[in-house]
């Protein structure tokens, strides 16, 4: 068994420096469509199925001989295809592709090859987008006061339209819940700033260019009609500052980013992030940078301890008579293993475990597939001062389990 699976890992390894046969070449669109309407404009994407160099110089469009164009090519742009929807009917469309291509073993550099699709028709309806319609696809069921969210506004059309206005309407009679903070076009950022239960709607008038309608340009409102948002209150729990991915093991010399985390819903502004090393005692982590709450430390000598911090802030909640209140929380947390950094002879990647992605690594950078190896060091495993597939093999049989000892010398 130990030596099939020896075999089947040295053919592997083989194939790392000698597979590199090319495909057959084909060229194919990956978005084709099977149904537009008329008046629609669409981007194709043409395809070819290699990885090697080529550059483009001819794509050529193909209309059916003899018959009506129901397509319409606008521009092309490399591999990328502007078609337009001009008639209604059925009718394929495909491209040829003129290009020079440089493959790594063919003689020919530069070598030009034409290829040419072979697409299933497209199907093309009348134009016109039924009753128009404008809808709220993302309304939320349930807000918190003080929440701020996006709305995007919806109209059920591909036509080509240009917003005049955009309306936000307030229950007549009633005392708002919602406010406006800014629109975008159709996106629209509303803020909840009391509990009860009210719905939010818009009306948008907008200039239709329907490819159908004698009237290009024609201003038609359109208004929603959705059901109402629950907002309920804000509910603040007592503040704390965690640390939500503190590990239990480093080792010397490793780089790891604490996130912190502050449990509240509320906005707040950071004012100052300090460090709290255990006093009288060497720090066996430094901090190398942070960013907002997230904290990027470094293990610098091996031993126990703990790594805490201070956070001040100003908070913004929605039932606080003090708006940017200045308050300091701190992290408890549980003291941090930083163990002695120790090299595996054959440890390539530096996971601290010898296996066979170590021996494909070795392999793959000896026939030229990768540049550089993590920890160059670990891979002359018979130090013989050459890293070649010998050491590769060598470290397969030792994961597999064969009487294999590894000697990179010393460090």
């Amino acid at each position: 068994m130990k030596k099939r699976i020896f075999l089947i890992l040295t053919l592997v390894i083989i194939s790392c420096a000698f597979l590199s046969a090319q495909t057959r070449l084909e060229l194919s669109i990956t978005n084709l469509p099977e149904q537009v309407a008329v008046g629609e404009i669409f981007t194709l994407k043409l395809s070819i199925n290699t990885e090697a160099k080529y550059e483009i110089r001819e794509v050529i469009a193909i209309q059916p001989p003899g018959t009506p164009h129901f397509l319409e090519v606008l521009s092309i742009e490399g591999l990328e295809v502007v078609v337009k929807a001009i008639k209604k009917g059925v009718q394929a469309i495909n491209f040829t592709v003129n290009a020079a291509y440089y493959f790594p073993d063919d003689p020919v550099q530069g070598r030009v090859i034409g290829l040419t699709t072979n697409t299933t028709p497209i199907t093309i309806v009348a134009g016109g987008p039924g009753v128009l319609a404008l809808s709220i696809p993302n309304l939320p069921k349930q807000v918190e006061v003080g929440e701020i969210f996006t709305l995007y506004l919806n109209i059920n059309t591909d036509a080509k339209y240009e917003i005049q206005e955009v309306t936000f309407i307030q229950p007549p009679g009633a005392e708002p819940l919602f406010e406006l903070v800014s629109i975008d076009e159709l996106d629209v950022v509303i803020k909840a700033i009391k509990d009860g239960i009210q719905a939010i709607n818009f009306t948008v008038t907008a200039a239709y260019y329907l490819p159908d309608d004698v009237v290009q340009g024609r201003i038609i409102g359109l208004t929603t009609n959705t059901a109402p948002v629950t907002v309920i209150p804000f509910v603040q729990e007592p503040l704390a500052l965690t640390i939500e991915n503190l590990p239990e093991k480093v080792v010397v010399g490793d780089f790891f980013t604490l996130n912190l985390k502050i449990n509240t819903r509320a906005k707040y502004e950071i004012q100052e992030l300090i460090v709290i090393q255990p006093p009288g005692a060497e720090p066996l982590m430094e901090v190398v940078s942070t960013n907002g709450l997230h904290v990027r430390v470094k293990a610098v000598k091996e031993g126990i301890q703990a790594i805490n911090f201070t956070v001040n802030a100003a908070y913004y909640f929605p039932d606080d008579p003090v708006q940017g209140r200045v308050i300091g929380l701190t992290t408890n947390v549980k003291p941090i293993t930083i163990l002695p950094r120790t090299r595996l002879c054959g440890d390539v990647n530096d996971n601290r475990v010898v296996d066979v992605i170590d021996g494909l690594l070795i392999a793959q950078y000896y026939v030229g597939l990768i540049q550089t190896l993590q920890v160059p060091q670990a891979a002359d495993v018979n130090n013989d001062s050459i890293i070649n597939i010998i050491d590769a093999l060598l470290v397969i049989q030792y994961y597999i389990g064969f009487d294999v000892k590894l000697n990179c010398g010393a460090e």
